[in-house]
């Protein structure tokens, strides 16, 4: 079912405006390159490509759907638990605290009372 009570008064619209090597000036609605106008001045480029994408506007409806997620998977959670089973891995664990711990006595920073 399409709402048709979402109707903002002003909606914008990212223009691009850029100087031809011809000395023209382009300007063109992001990502509707069909949507486009040529004159002679940047000012008359953005009058122009108004015009141009509100007569396009007001033969075309501009609708939002909704679409569900994609359900895609951490390509890490296949590792996850991996270890659970490893009679080791508390040790594993604590030598890597332990060298965290020697790591950070040798940087004061870190035992600031200021943090």
């Amino acid at each position: 079912m399409i709402d048709s009570t979402l109707t903002p008064s002003r909606i914008p619209y990212p223009i691009s405006v850029e100087q031809q090597s011809n000395g023209q000036w382009l300007a063109q609605v992001l990502g509707w390159k069909e949507c486009q106008a040529l004159a002679p001045s940047r000012e008359a480029a953005i009058v122009e490509i108004k015009q141009t994408l509100n007569d396009r506007l007001t033969r075309t409806d501009v609708v939002f759907i909704d679409l569900p997620a994609p359900q895609i998977e951490h390509p890490w959670m296949k590792h996850a638990g991996m270890f659970q089973d490893e009679p080791l891995f508390d040790e594993v664990l604590e030598e890597i605290a332990s060298y965290r711990r020697e790591l950070d006595a040798d940087r004061p920073e870190l035992h600031s009372d200021d943090v």
